[in-house]
């Protein structure tokens, strides 16, 4: 049995089990995994960690008397930051779910031969779903979820209910034996706990820090200056620019559907061509016609299986080393992976507790309509962090501290947009709507491409 002290009233949880943790952003979702997976003695604990920063994630921690692993693959940039270098594996993006797995693995096989029982927990599956399809999610908790729980092992993690489409959150409950639940209460958080093959308890209060952290150094910068672009969407197809293409020569009956979603992740167009002049199955990275590496098919799509998730002696693959995992690429995507994004980067600037958001509704009548996007907002200014609205003036905004700008410029009715800067952390998703329903642009944490579009919607709004 694992203790969750510092987490009442969690009670003790049983090794072998699993725990999916639903719940609305802000009601204390950080401090409750902090507390659940505090190592006692003889135990060890490996954290993924795709939105929090992994300074502040130990600092919440109750005394842990075991090691504490973190797999960082928020993706941002950081100075030295204190922490162990022995007991931290950094992965460039949650898209990379194999690099993920392969670092978990680093630091769980170890631990268990070493006798220590191994508490493993996922910061955010929302994050997760907005970076890869329910599929390839699915696989890797599939395989995942098994590998935490093995030799008496606990395996948590986090899906805010409030900011995810339900067929995310029913792809994944399958894949978990019980279910922690918070929810805001009339007087504060609660909490109710659903053992496996018993029923729920009932609700009771939940005392937990806010979600919000310290934000910490990194080499982003704010945006400052004169703007170098003059428009979005220059940005956007300055992005889209740098896109590299994939060709995949003779692929014969292999299915490159599962493939060519990946690659459009990675800001990377997948083609196929048949031609007697190149072999069977060879896959070759290019931009802008210059040749940059080639590998075989088969060794290209072995190297992003999700069958195993094991410490792998082969290199990976020299194609996805080449990609720039840094920016996300959006290539006709709807409005529901839009919307999860954008929570994303509002929580993070939540967290933050400074600096500036700007978003983009197109139509101000979508904030004032959604209750929920207001009690967000209402909760972000009170955390500290300044929020510019923008969008074509069909409704009145009903938040104090929140600036309106009120525009029927083709740019901001064409544009779904969220920016944010603030303490040394930044992201941005910027997408232009070029059919109705139908988005194209990007997301990153880069911190140069965020600063250009903070820089271009103070300078010009």
């Amino acid at each position: 049995m694992y203790s969750t002290r510092g987490a009442a009233p969690v009670p003790r949880l049983p090794g072998g089990s699993s725990y999916l943790c639903l719940g609305p952003p802000m009601v204390g979702m950080d401090g409750l995994l902090a507390a659940v997976l505090t190592p006692r003695e003889g135990e060890a604990s490996i954290a993924v960690l795709t939105d929090t920063d992994p300074k502040s994630f130990l600092e919440r921690m109750d005394d842990p008397e075991g090691p504490v692993a973190i797999v960082d693959c928020t993706g941002e940039e950081r100075e030295a930051d204190g922490l162990d270098d022995r007991f931290v594996r950094r992965v460039s993006s949650p898209a990379d779910l194999t690099s993920i797995g392969i670092a978990v693995s680093e630091f769980l096989d170890p631990f268990v031969e070493g006798g220590l029982s191994v508490r493993v927990g996922l910061d955010s599956l929302t994050t997760l779903s907005v970076y890869v399809e329910r599929k390839q999610l699915f696989a890797f908790l599939n395989v995942l979820e098994p590998r935490a729980t093995g030799h008496d092992g606990l395996f948590v993690a986090a899906l805010y209910t409030e900011s995810v489409a339900a067929q995310v959150q029913s792809t994944v409950e399958p894949l978990f034996d019980g279910r922690i639940e918070l929810r805001e209460g009339a007087t504060g958080s609660e909490i109710r706990i659903e053992p496996p093959g018993e029923d729920p308890t009932d609700w009771e209060p939940f005392e937990s820090d806010i979600d919000r952290v310290e934000a910490v150094p990194s080499t982003s910068r704010e945006s400052s200056g004169e703007p170098t672009v003059d428009s979005l969407g220059a940005l956007i197809r300055r992005v889209e620019a740098t896109r590299l293409t994939l060709s995949v020569y003779n692929p014969g009956g292999t299915d490159l559907g599962p493939l060519r979603t990946r690659m459009d992740r990675l800001n990377v167009t997948l083609e196929s061509i048949e031609t007697p002049k190149v072999p069977e199955g060879v896959a070759m990275l290019h931009r802008n016609g210059e040749f940059l590496v080639a590998e075989p098919l088969g060794a290209l799509l072995s190297s992003l299986s999700l069958d195993e998730l094991q410490v792998q002696d082969s290199e990976l693959s020299p194609i996805i080393d080449h990609v720039d995992s840094t920016v996300t690429g959006l290539s006709v995507v709807e409005k529901p992976l839009l919307v999860r994004a954008s929570r994303m980067f509002e929580l993070l600037a939540y967290r933050t507790g400074q600096g500036t958001l700007h978003v983009g509704f197109q139509e101000l009548s979508r904030v004032a309509d959604d209750e929920y996007v207001t009690r967000l907002y209402e909760n972000i200014v009170g955390s500290g962090v300044d929020i510019r609205v923008y969008g074509a003036p069909d409704a009145t905004i009903p938040l104090d501290g929140v600036e309106v700008i009120e525009s029927e410029n083709e740019e901001i009715t064409g544009s779904w947009f969220v920016v944010f800067e603030g303490g040394g952390r930044s992201g941005t998703l910027l997408c232009e709507e070029r059919e109705p329903e139908s988005y194209h642009g990007f997301w990153t944490r880069r911190p140069e491409l965020v600063g250009e579009a903070a820089a271009y919607l103070e300078a010009t709004y």
